[in-house]
């Protein structure tokens, strides 16, 4: 008997038009209101920003590639690095290199982050990771910049600085400062 009742029910079910609607892509077209404000002109509203705000290109930030002559690279020494006494960072030193960066690119470069080999006179590192600082911004073309470096007070100086370049963004992203700047400092 529950059979009898669900076959016919489902043949109903089968030969009854279709209730739903085939959907339709979503386009950015708002129609005109009457000047009623209504939940439908909000949605058209809103409906039409979001399309607005979906079809502006978002700025694309690019990496840009800075070249830099370490054989150019002029050494100063800037006094004692800061440290706490009885560590061993307390008597190190505290080495200034100044430098003029190539930006190839036609924007504006930031955050460029400056790696390269830094060797004391014994051939021993300075740096195991081989990031030695960076630089804020730099202008399309020869930027002079300088960046600091903490090297242990029993390595022999100058150093010895090899393959060194930078890598920046196009866009402003959050950085680490550079320890020794300080309008870093200041600004967090």
């Amino acid at each position: 008997m529950l059979s009898t009742r669900t076959a016919p029910f489902a043949s109903r079910r089968q030969n009854a038009p279709s209730t739903t609607r085939a959907r339709r892509p979503t386009t950015c077209a708002s129609s005109a209101s009457d000047g009623q404000p209504s939940k439908t002109s909000s949605l058209i509203a809103a409906t039409t920003l979001a399309c607005a705000l979906a079809s502006a290109s978002p700025a694309v930030a690019k990496n840009v590639e800075i070249a830099i002559d370490a054989s150019q690279v002029v050494q100063e020494s800037c006094g004692r690095a800061g440290g706490v006494p009885g560590s061993g960072t307390y008597k190190a030193n505290c080495i200034r290199l100044k430098f003029t960066a190539y930006n190839k690119s036609n924007e504006v470069v930031y955050n460029a982050d400056v790696f390269g080999q830094v060797k004391d006179q014994a051939n021993d590192d300075v740096l195991s990771s081989g990031r030695i600082g960076s630089i804020k911004e730099l202008k399309p073309g020869a930027n002079e910049t300088k960046v600091e470096l903490t090297v242990g007070a029993s390595q022999p100086l100058p150093l010895k600085l090899k393959n060194m370049k930078a890598r920046g963004t196009t866009e402003i992203n959050s950085m680490s400062g550079n320890p020794y700047d300080y309008e870093d400092v200041l600004a967090y």
